[in-house]
């Protein structure tokens, strides 16, 4: 039996091999059965890579650049540290832009409210922290850069540690604290003045500013 007479098979069945999903993914089969394939556990890690580094492709896998694309992609249990990244950076871009920038609607993307948007960035930074193994207050010593960034970004990290991760070399890391709900406003007025714009962005548009 080929393929295409069984594509609800082939995208929520565990054992599917990794190149008869790629192809189903690839292929022309209705849209929602096919992001529903992005929570596959076989799926190929450098393939979801793919999928979520497609947002400026004109080809086939742009398709799946949706919030329910990524929803499902971020729900996949096999999807690495790093393509959770890129679907937190996705989406928190995205939010920014569906609330100050109309122009993303401009290249045809079908994009829901920022507040939809918000509620993957809190999926996708549960998921990195639980994916950390690790207590908080560990991770202003981490040497790797996206294990400091999900911790910063975890609402229910501890403020001290927030706060030192505010101070962090790395500004991405430093923009993460700078959007966490639980920095505090002392600490968002240090960071208002930080070099880079991004995370003076990030402070001045949290909601604990007006606090501040």
């Amino acid at each position: 039996m080929g393929l295409r007479s069984q594509p609800a098979r082939v995208s929520s069945r565990d054992g599917t091999p990794a190149e008869a999903l790629q192809r189903f993914l690839e292929g022309d089969a209705p849209l929602p059965l096919r992001c529903k394939a992005l929570q596959n556990p076989d799926l190929d890690a450098d393939f979801m890579r793919r999928i979520v580094r497609a947002a400026e492709d004109e080809g086939r896998l742009s398709a799946y650049v949706t919030y329910d694309g990524l929803a499902n992609l971020a729900d996949n249990p096999s999807a690495p540290a790093d393509v959770l990244r890129l679907i937190e950076d996705m989406a928190l871009a995205t939010s920014r832009s569906t609330r100050y920038d109309k122009s993303w609607r401009g290249r045809g993307w079908d994009l829901p409210e920022d507040y939809i948007w918000e509620s993957l960035l809190d999926k996708v930074r549960s998921r990195l922290g639980q994916a950390t193994d690790m207590a908080p207050e560990d991770a202003p010593a981490h040497p790797v850069e996206e294990v400091r960034r999900g911790i910063a970004s975890l609402p229910d990290t501890p403020v001290p540690v927030i706060v030192t991760l505010a101070q962090d070399p790395q500004a991405r890391v430093r923009e993460s604290a700078a959007w966490n709900p639980s920095c505090p406003p002392e600490t968002l007025r240090q960071l208002d003045r930080d070099d880079s714009p991004n995370v003076r962005w990030a402070a001045l548009n949290n909601s604990n500013w007006s606090c501040s």
